[in-house]
């Protein structure tokens, strides 16, 4: 079995307003700032990224990339998780690159649910180039269409995660220490690290027992996905029984490398070996210095 590094790109925060839950009686309230990633996985023959980041936000992206030694030319694959524009644009960044999309996710960007439509990549949309510039790419030297899972190559799988969109896709990564599931969602507890002190200041949360559904996973609201709640559990559900650790995609102090930074999944844990801790909070004060809003969480 081929294994692969991950490396983390911090590509910066975005100011997000969390009224969507008030509502229901759940979830978060106010506003928060997330931090999004994008991840540079580097195997035997290939270089491939996860999310190919805001398309009027790149320089995050190419420092990241830069600081690691390399090109955009050298990308030979992009993995589009979903269509909002926090996380994938700007394709044609990547002149060798194939992207892979799930099917459902080109339709449902192309007309999105009214809740989705402001992040979306709609062809009607404030950013409607990114859907061009994706339909546009000559299959499949360029563009590959999927329809449920699929192997990338040896040691890289993607699964179809429906949930927070209906073709969101979440790669399973092998690595010497174990398989790792990137999985770009939001809240959660009993995920890698598994912090729930991230919560940003100011944001409350009723009904904190919610957010342990199945033990893999926080509650979302209807604003906040596609499919049902039952739907999106069972996916997390899925990919938390497939992987060994799975990484949430908006977690501020996720580690920047994998799995030379192999984290234990619960700070609390007594367990967890005093280098561990110093080097969990090493990464979150990098983080905090390159973020300052950050600094509140």
């Amino acid at each position: 079995m081929a294994n692969f590094e991950i490396h983390t790109i911090a590509r910066g925060t975005d100011r997000m307003d969390m009224s969507f839950a008030v509502n229901h009686g759940y979830g978060p309230r106010g506003e928060a700032d997330l931090i999004g990633y994008s991840w540079y996985v580097e195997g035997p023959d290939h270089q491939i990224l996860l999310d190919a980041g805001h398309p009027d936000h790149p320089d995050a992206l190419a420092e990241g990339l830069a600081d690691l030694g390399v090109e955009h030319e050298d990308i030979d694959a992009v993995v589009c998780s979903h269509l909002h524009i926090g996380h994938n644009g700007g394709f044609d960044r990547f002149p060798n690159a194939t992207v892979y999309v799930q099917q459902d996710e080109i339709a449902h960007a192309m007309n999105p649910t009214p809740h989705h439509r402001e992040s979306s990549a709609s062809i009607d949309g404030r950013l409607e180039g990114v859907m061009h510039e994706l339909v546009d790419r000559k299959q499949p030297s360029e563009l590959v269409i999927r329809d449920g899972d699929y192997e990338l190559t040896e040691g890289f799988e993607v699964r179809h995660t429906p949930g927070h969109t209906p073709g969101f896709q979440t790669p399973v990564i092998s690595t010497e220490k174990g398989t790792v599931g990137l999985y770009m969602s939001k809240y959660y507890t009993n995920w890698f690290p598994a912090d729930p002190t991230f919560h940003p200041k100011g944001v409350e949360f009723e009904h904190e027992e919610w957010f342990d559904i199945s033990s893999v996973g926080g509650f979302y609201s209807e604003a906040v996905q596609t499919e049902s709640t039952r739907t999106y559990l069972d996916s997390m559900q899925r990919i938390a029984d497939e992987c060994d650790v799975v990484v949430p995609g908006h977690d501020p102090y996720i580690p920047e490398k994998l799995p030379d930074q192999w984290y234990f999944t619960n700070v609390g844990d007594s367990r967890v070996t005093e280098e561990e801790k110093a080097e969990y909070l090493a990464v979150k004060r990098r983080r905090q210095e390159a973020f300052p809003e950050l600094r509140e969480w």
